[in-house]
């Protein structure tokens, strides 16, 4: 698991161990856990009956991976597969952002992933989970480097099922209890007010039982888009959503004459159960944008 400086990688340790996983080895960059996390480190040390064992690493860097992957290849453990949690943000306004900020942003995730991939080509992994972000799924004012570097965490994903292998790339919401959301609450209150409520670690733990180890490229969103309220940098998307979902009832009734009941966006594409509608609907809305883009 990389990025276990912090709690979210520290959380899924725990989840791990939880779910039967008996040998962790735990990956950050200074190999030292944050004062704030140490009580989910303590948890995950003291689990009776697991070895928990702390690497120093970064992964962005060849040649320490390498050294990493030497290492336990000669402690004889057997990597059955790895969680990419690793992560820096580094946020400007598209004006003032610096090429050295979209470095730090990507090295971690681009770079990271790409030699964790190098390292395991000759294993026979059983899963390979990736850590993106909904910066990918729905964009972030003052984000655009994180927002593509987990983008391409996404692509990435899509590459390794095409492999052959076993790839989940999760675009997780904001963290309420965990996490960089949690030490810069800015950042939930910004994502609430565009209709997106924070994960919670119940919320996010059935997440990760639900699609661990399954392939595909997933958002975990809890969303109300119709309840975002009109900021000045978030009207465009709250407007473009609840089109969105208005537009996905009509869809609904029209192709199956009944009524729609949604789960969390009370209508619209999140209650649109046929994969086939959500893309007729989705699809639309892009074409119209792409089309307004053209004619300004």
């Amino acid at each position: 698991v990389t990025g276990c400086t912090g709690g979210f990688g520290l959380f899924t340790a725990r989840w791990l161990i939880r779910r039967g996983f008996k040998s962790l080895v735990l990956v950050s960059r200074s190999g030292q856990v944050r004062a704030t996390d140490h009580v989910l480190f303590d948890e995950c040390v003291r689990w009776p009956g697991v070895v928990v064992n702390v690497q120093a690493c970064d992964v962005m860097l060849k040649d320490d991976v390498a050294s990493l992957a030497h290492r336990l290849r000669a402690s004889s453990r057997h990597v059955v597969g790895f969680v990419h949690s690793a992560g820096v943000v580094d946020d400007a306004t598209l004006l003032n952002i610096t090429w050295q900020q979209y470095r730090n942003t990507f090295a971690p995730k681009v770079e990271g992933v790409q030699q964790l991939h190098a390292v395991s080509l000759e294993l026979p992994l059983q899963f390979c989970v990736l850590y993106s972000s909904v910066a990918s799924l729905l964009g972030s004012a003052g984000q655009s480097n994180h927002s593509s570097a987990n983008a391409y965490l996404d692509a990435f994903a899509r590459h390794l099922q095409r492999l052959g292998r076993s790839a989940t790339s999760i675009q997780w919401g904001a963290w309420t209890e965990i996490g960089y959301a949690r030490d810069h609450g800015g950042a939930v209150d910004k994502v609430q007010r565009m209709g997106i409520s924070g994960i919670s670690n119940a919320i996010g733990s059935a997440a990760l039982t639900t699609l661990f180890g399954r392939n595909g490229v997933v958002g975990v969103v809890p969303a109300r888009f119709c309840a975002a309220e009109p900021l000045a940098d978030s009207t465009a998307t709250t407007q473009y959503f609840a089109k969105i979902l208005q537009v996905g009832v009509a869809e609904k009734q029209r192709h199956h004459g009944r009524d729609v009941v949604g789960v969390q966006t009370k209508g619209g594409v999140g209650s649109l159960n046929d994969d086939d509608d959500r893309r007729k609907v989705i699809r639309s809305k892009v074409l119209d944008a792409l089309t307004n883009v053209g004619a300004n």
